[in-house]
Formats: C-alpha cells, structure tokens, sequence
C-alpha cells in the first residue's frame, strides 16, 4: 500500500497546464457551488454524497463525505481539493504532499455559505460569476426576510431522527431555517445544535408543526401511530411536514433559500 502511494505522488507530481484546474470536492454543499458558478466542467472527484445537479452523478467518486479515498483522489490528479473538514489531518498532509491545494472550511449556515462563494470564486479563477451569486442569495434572503417580518410564526419543532428523538436546537441549520421561514423553533431555547428531548419535554413543549426532513413514509406513517407522538398536538392534527426535498433544507448551498421558501408557505397551509 505505501509502495503503490508513494507512486501515485511521484505521478500526481507531474506538471499539469498553468490554466487547468481539476476539482474534487467532498460536501455536496460544495459541489453545487462549484457548479453554480460553471465550473462543473472542472470537477473530476466527487464524495458518495454529492448529487445534484443530476450531471454530477457521472463523476467518479473520491471518497465520502469529508472523507477522502487518498489513492484515488490523487489518480484523479486534482489541482484543488474542497472540504468542510477532513476526518483525519492525516489525509489533508497526504494531499497537500502531493501537490494538491486542499481547502477547509466549514459551510454550516447562510454566512458561511456567503463566505465560501467569494472563497471558491478566487480559488476556481470566477470571481464575477461569485459576485453574481452573493448578489443573487442576498436577495433572495432579503425578500424571504421582508415576506415573513410581519409573520407571527407557528412552533415548528425539527425532528433529524425519532429512536431517539433528535431535535434541532439553536444555532443548528434547521434553526436558522425555521426563522428565516418567519417561524419560531420550538427548540430554540436550547443552547445545542442538537439534542436528544425527553418525551416529557416533547410533551409539555408541544409545537404546531412537526417537521421530518428526509423521514421516509413508512417512518412518518408509523410516528403518526405511535404512542408518545399520538400525544402531540402537531401530530393528532396532522401539521406534518415531511414531503419537502431534505436537501434543500439541511444542506448549505444554493438552493437553501428555495427550502426557506417552501417551508414558510407550507407553514401557512
């Protein structure tokens, strides 16, 4: 194994073109950026996470989701590697050893995000198409908060499992989401991003709206018969929110700003 990576070194060493930027990101986050900037063309790695746009199925995957497969990753012969963080330093030693530019940072929330397209602008050589999207997401922000200022809002409590119950407390993305829909987290007393409730909590803490990002059917179909859930307000009425893209809520990109707009409409349902 030492023998085999000490080759793909030497061979990922090798000179490419001065103009040539070949990218691997491993946050799916990321790699929507990446392409909304259009650099898809650029992208030669991806993690096991990354997909969407649907184009980027069709590149090979790298590794998973901040973590990287160092062997195949140098093959690929990137110029850059994008992460939010890497499970071991390690890897990023072996990467940069090679030659490869790795990049970390976290993209946890909408100011992140902000951060991360004026980052990737600079590093992929596209700086007015990153001003464009700062300009584009602030205003889409700012009309999402404009929209929902006057709103009294509905208790929404995120659920990211049920066995055990975990819920999205303050200064989670979902949080974030919750407000920025012009709604209250029913969680947002919590000083956790997040935290596994007592049923007891759930209980006297009950919120308007249960909402189940990613929960599959037969899931939200089996809470909704459940003892203690039978007991929630929000599930008793059926203010369940659970048909929303996942992605499009809990993943720091692009689109989060489409998620904010469709979570505040269905609140209003």
């Amino acid at each position: 194994m030492r023998t085999l990576l000490l080759f793909l070194l030497l061979t990922a060493s090798l000179s490419l073109s001065a103009e040539e930027l070949r990218v691997v990101s491993l946050a799916p986050a990321l790699t929507e950026l990446i392409c909304r900037l259009g650099k898809e063309n650029s992208l030669v790695g991806r993690s096991s996470a990354c997909n969407y746009p649907a184009g980027v199925k069709k590149i090979p995957v790298a590794g998973e989701f901040g973590k990287p497969n160092p062997e195949k990753v140098i093959v690929l012969k990137p110029t850059h590697v994008f992460a939010n963080a890497l499970a071991t330093p390690a890897a990023a030693a072996m990467l940069r050893s090679a030659g490869i530019r790795v990049i970390l940072k976290q993209c946890r929330n909408p100011d992140e995000y902000r951060e991360w397209i004026t980052l990737a602008g600079k590093e992929l050589k596209c700086e007015a198409e990153a001003q464009k999207e700062r300009e584009r997401f602030d205003k889409e922000l700012a009309e999402l908060r404009r929209k929902t200022r006057s709103s009294a809002g509905k208790n929404v409590l995120c659920l990211i499992w049920d066995n055990p119950p975990t819920a999205a407390g303050k200064g989670s993305l979902p949080d974030t989401v919750i407000r920025l829909a012009g709604q209250r987290n029913t969680a947002g007393g919590i000083r956790q991003e997040y935290f596994n409730p007592s049923f007891e909590w759930l209980l006297k803490n009950q919120p308007d709206i249960l909402l189940l990002p990613g929960f599959p059917e037969a899931q939200v179909k089996n809470l909704r018969q459940s003892l203690p859930w039978t007991k929630l307000k929000a599930v008793r009425e059926n203010r369940i929110i659970s048909d929303i893209d996942p992605d499009l809520l809990l993943r720091p990109g692009p689109r989060l700003t489409q998620g904010i707009r469709l979570l505040s409409e269905r609140c209003q349902d």
